[in-house]
Order: C-alpha cells, then sequence, then structure tokens
C-alpha cells in the first residue's frame, strides 16, 4: 500500500520507491519533524508514481526504469541511488549513460561526495572535555588479550581477511565467529562479545577507498580498538585519528602481533586510542542518513542546475579496490 505525507496535488514531490533487500527504504524520512522552504510530499511505493525526485536502492533501477519507459513523463527528473555497497559488489543492471541521458542522477552512498550522505556514524566535538580513566584503566585489566573477529562472507574474491587471520593466529590469540568458522551467533551473543576483547577485526569483503561499515562502528561503540585493512591515505571521517590500528602499516601479521603484544602490556600504549573521547563523541544512530536530509535536499534541489552528482561513476568503479593478489603481495608477502 501507497504511503502518502502530505496531500496537496502542487506539492514538490518524493518517491521512495521500492526496498533495502527486503526491508524499508529509509525509515527515518519524516516530514512532521523537518522544516521546508517549499511544501513537500513524500510517497512510498512500489508501483509507479510521478515525482520530482525519486530515490531508489540500486537493485530496483532496472524495474523502476521499465516502469517509467511506459508511465514517464521524460521531463528530465532527479534519480537518487542509494547504496551502501562497495564498488567490488556493485552492478548496476542499467548502463549508467543511458540513465544519465533520462534523469539528472545523484547519489546517497557512504562517500562524502554523495548527494546525501549515508553513513553509520559519525565523531561530534562535545562540551565536557572528561576522559573517565577509571573506566578505561578497567577495561585494560578485564578484557581478554586477543583480537575477535566476526564473518561470515568467506570466499569474495576482493579480500584475503580469512588467510590474513590464519597467518595472525600464529602469532597472536585471535578468535573468530561467524558461519566462516562455523559459529554462528546471535546478536545479543555479539554484543556480549564486544565486552570481553581488547581488539576487533574489522576487516571488510572488500578493501576500497572510503568503503567502511558498522564493522568499524560497533568496536569503537563498545570499547574495542578496531584493526582494519583500509587503503593508505583513505579519507573515510570514521578512520578518525589514533582510534585504530591499520595491517598496512605492518610488514606483516607477525609485525602487527608485536605491536598487539606492547599495546597489551602497557597501559600508557592502550590509552591512546581512547583520548579520541576527551573531545569528541561518537553518534551511531539507528539510521543512515539525517532524518531531514532529504527534504533539506529536496527544498534545494534548485541549486543543482540539472548536474550529474561527481559520485556517481564512483559506485561501480572497481579500480577504487584492490584485487587479493595485490592485497597478498602487501600484507602476505611470504605467504
Amino acid at each position: 500500500k501507497d504511503k502518502k505525507i502530505s496531500s496537496n496535488s502542487n506539492d514538490f514531490t518524493v518517491l521512495i520507491f521500492g526496498d533495502f533487500f527486503g526491508h524499508k527504504l529509509l525509515p527515518e524520512v519524516d516530514l512532521k519533524y523537518c522544516n521546508s522552504s517549499k511544501p513537500i510530499k513524500i510517497i512510498r511505493s512500489n508501483t509507479f508514481k510521478h515525482f520530482d525526485i525519486v530515490i531508489i536502492h540500486f537493485t530496483e533501477i532496472k524495474k523502476f526504469v521499465n516502469l517509467y519507459r511506459k508511465y514517464g513523463k521524460f521531463n528530465k527528473e532527479t534519480m537518487v541511488i542509494f547504496s551502501l555497497e562497495s564498488p567490488a559488489n556493485m552492478h548496476i543492471d542499467v548502463d549508467l549513460d543511458v540513465l544519465q541521458k533520462i534523469f539528472v542522477l545523484q547519489t546517497s552512498s557512504y562517500y562524502k561526495s554523495s548527494s546525501i550522505p549515508a553513513r553509520y556514524g559519525h565523531f561530534i566535538n562535545k562540551k565536557n572535555n572528561s576522559l573517565k580513566n577509571i573506566i578505561i584503566a578497567d577495561d585494560f585489566k578485564a578484557r581478554k588479550n586477543s583480537c575477535l573477529a566476526i564473518i561470515s562472507n568467506c570466499n569474495f574474491k576482493y579480500n584475503i581477511r580469512l588467510e590474513y587471520i590464519k597467518e595472525l593466529k600464529k602469532y597472536y590469540d585471535v578468535d573468530l565467529y561467524g558461519h566462516c568458522n562455523n559459529k554462528r551467533i546471535s546478536m545479543e551473543e555479539r554484543l556480549q562479545l564486544f565486552k570481553k576483547y581488547k581488539y576487533f577485526l574489522s576487516f571488510e569483503n572488500s578493501v576500497c577507498q572510503e568503503y567502511t561499515t558498522e564493522k568499524l562502528i560497533l568496536p569503537l561503540r563498545y570499547g574495542m580498538i578496531p584493526i582494519v585493512m583500509n587503503p593508505p591515505g583513505d579519507k573515510n571521517e570514521l578512520l578518525f585519528p589514533n582510534s585504530y590500528i591499520n595491517v598496512f602499516e605492518f610488514k606483516s601479521p607477525d609485525h602487527l602481533a608485536l605491536r598487539l603484544k606492547n599495546i597489551s602490556d602497557d597501559y600508557q600504549e592502550y590509552k591512546k586510542f581512547f583520548n579520541w573521547k576527551k573531545e569528541y563523541t561518537l553518534q551511531a544512530g539507528r539510521y543512515l542518513v539525517d532524518r531531514c536530509s532529504i527534504v533539506n535536499y529536496a527544498s534545494n534541489k534548485g541549486n543543482l542546475n540539472g548536474k550529474n552528482d561527481e559520485t556517481l561513476f564512483k559506485l561501480t568503479d572497481k579500480s577504487l579496490c584492490y584485487t587479493s593478489e595485490s592485497l597478498k603481495k602487501i600484507l602476505l608477502p611470504h605467504v
């Protein structure tokens, strides 16, 4: 059933089409919390409705374009493509060059350059610049000198995370959960584990510029030190300075293990990874986009001048990702 917010047929119309892997797409969007410089109507639908802006998950584009060819006005309306996948996982069934002849194309993604950024969290300055050293000291004593990893996507060709973990385990303790180790766990069990370890292996299913998921947010939120496999110089704002360890900074897993042992044995070294908490707090909300960002975007649409989003072709650009072969040469040179 179609759901509408506002009823005036003259309103500027935002169509949120289809779903997000079986879930409601952008459930956070709600006009009642937002101010707008123009009357705006938001419609959610799985069928075609006339619109000024359509927001759509990339898996629904082909279906929508087929409907548009039958019922559309061909007035060069705006399409916002929503994606949280890395380019290694992205496949759009419609040629983007063809698509941009029909629509003004914009994006909502983890890229900072997206028209509507979608992110798992962000850091903000806080007024109370205190650091609870007692809690950090207690964690240092109570948490296991081990790495926690939870991985269920086992055979993806754009990563070497399981091979890296296998090597690391020769030199440092790693507890691996998830489908890849026949240790499936519930979310409740997962949250309990987050309280027990000093380190979390935040290895994504692919190593691409700016690409991170909740695998980075969760350890920061629950007091672990994330160990990432992210490109050197990555500009992802969630890679907050001195809050994580990047395996790219070590010649091999045994060198990383030496660093982990050093941190585990030295409280002052361990504490450095939490100094960001003196001046910043991590906002890791329930939703991926600010609830009013869609409304603000629609209100300011006139400023776009019909130009496509510069992020558009990044969505599917596999050159922004490392291959497993290149990762092995860099991170596992002796294996």
